[in-house]
């Protein structure tokens, strides 16, 4: 299994968007696969009247092609993993121009092989999978016993095309590794979000058609294509998002639904994640106070945590972080919200928690290799998510019913080491509200946000720290 896609897999998807909600960047929503530390729950469930399915006069068709990875010894291209293209319209609605989603089939060989594949519902929204697609298949083997099991990049992802990829605000990421002023960072980054965006546009992609509705079609047109019945979703994160709106709209075709780390239609990602991020930090350091080995090693974490903050917040500390994917090292700053964001990202890895309260402790004393050694791993999580697709996806969903005073109370609402110091116009106006003001795309209509109601099985897996998506949403 190759390292550097199993870190991938198990932790691209935070950072970006946590430090964006928790800590002011514009970095953005990507919750995890799977959560850690599961409580699961099977859940059927009554049903709304599923929404007609979009596609009228089309076929979707698969077109094989070579696999983008290598193959491991004894594994055969065609027979036991199938790789290529299905198109698919690029408007569901109103059949027209086509797009192509790359997709992968790791096909089952055992005797008792079920007919019902399983299809992995990837995260982000943007998460790319097909190039990491055999860890991946080894990573959630134990959810498809005797079955097929289908990974894609969905729409403007990946290896599908086109892909909305934005190196623009890439670049922009890196140039300021060592910038103090998160009111300094927060407009750069905006600016080249922004500039990506102008380039979409006269590249001639209608940003609008990417967008959860449509990429819901996107799996039932990959189901037809490869010729199945029915199919089993597997979706984490806003993979578990997608799932229910598959399971809407195409009811029939959904034998059964995993939900990993569950992110309800009706939950706005951006105005709740600065409180979920924050509660599931000090749940952390409230568990490490009630064990008696932590709290004895780690004496008054909590008031240790917010003076390191403040006192961070107050005079960044440079350092030298390196990217674990290349072995590049850069020159950066540890602020008060650089130390939230890396403890709030290693919650999604449960082996890696006990580390968190001596990492704390190491910087409180002056010792700050081991949180530059998390803070690197951010660098690696930059490109693992097409921020193009990303944003068209959020901009006409995640904000449906929300103003800018809502996110301001929210934020308003939390101890003031975990808001940050960004100042409140900025939040607005290059934040989230801002971006998706100048994002070519229309919201959704409210009914979009109606929570699903359904009788297909369905399980529901959580974690306790999770920072995105807590427990309390499976309820």
């Amino acid at each position: 299994m190759q390292p550097k896609a199993v870190i991938i897999l198990t932790i691209f998807l935070t950072l970006a968007l946590l430090s964006a909600c928790g800590s002011q960047s514009t970095l953005a929503p990507t919750p995890t696969e799977i959560p850690l530390a599961p409580t699961a729950t099977l859940q059927p469930a009554p049903t709304n009247t599923p929404e007609p399915a979009p596609e009228v006069g089309f076929t979707p068709a698969f077109e094989p092609g070579p696999c983008p990875f290598d193959l491991p010894p004894g594994m055969i291209e065609g027979e036991d993993v199938e790789c290529g293209f299905v198109t698919v319209p690029e408007d569901h609605q109103n059949p027209g121009d086509t797009l192509r989603l790359a997709v992968v089939v790791v096909r089952d060989q055992s005797e008792n092989h079920q007919p019902d594949p399983v299809i992995l519902l990837s995260g982000g929204p943007g998460e790319k999978t097909v190039a990491n697609a055999l860890p991946a298949a080894q990573i959630f083997a134990p959810y498809f016993p005797n079955r097929d099991f289908i990974l894609f990049d969905q729409r403007g992802v990946g290896l599908s095309e086109p892909a909305l990829e934005c190196p623009e605000w890439i670049a922009v990421l890196f140039s300021l590794l060592d910038e103090t002023d998160p009111d300094v960072f927060m407009k750069a980054s905006f600016d080249g979000l922004m500039a990506c965006r102008d380039r979409l546009v006269a590249e001639g992609h209608d940003l609008s058609v990417y967008n959860t509705q449509q990429n819901a079609a996107d799996v039932d047109a990959i189901r037809r294509a490869l010729g199945y019945e029915q199919v089993n979703l597997l979706g984490g994160s806003y993979g578990s998002f997608l799932a229910q709106e598959v399971a809407r709209q195409f009811p029939e075709s959904t034998r059964s639904v995993i939900l990993a780390a569950t992110w309800p239609l009706e939950q706005s990602f951006f105005v709740g994640v600065s409180e979920t991020s924050s509660t599931a930090l000090l749940d952390m350091v409230e568990a490490c106070q009630q064990d008696s080995a932590c709290n004895s090693a780690y004496p008054n974490l909590k008031d240790v945590l917010f003076e390191l903050i403040d006192r961070l917040d107050a005079e960044p500390v440079p350092i030298t972080i390196t990217n674990p994917l290349d072995g590049q090292s850069y020159e950066a700053v540890l602020a008060g919200r650089d130390l939230v964001n890396n403890l709030t990202l290693f919650l999604y890895l449960t082996d890696l928690i006990p580390t968190l309260p001596q990492a704390i402790y190491d910087v409180y004393h002056g010792d700050y290799e081991l949180m530059a050694r998390l803070q690197g791993i951010s660098l690696m999580l930059y490109g693992v998510t097409t921020r193009g697709m990303l944003y068209s996806v959020v901009c006409a969903e995640d904000l449906i019913g929300q103003t800018p005073e809502d996110l301001l109370a929210a934020r308003a609402q939390l101890p003031p080491q975990l808001v940050g110091d960004v100042a409140p116009e900025d939040i607005i106006q290059y934040g989230i509200f801002g971006i998706c003001e100048n994002w070519p795309v229309e919201q959704l209509d409210l009914s979009f946000k109606d929570p699903w109601e359904s009788d297909i099985p369905t399980l529901l897996l959580e974690g306790e720290f999770d920072p995105v998506t807590p427990v309390e949403y499976a309820n």
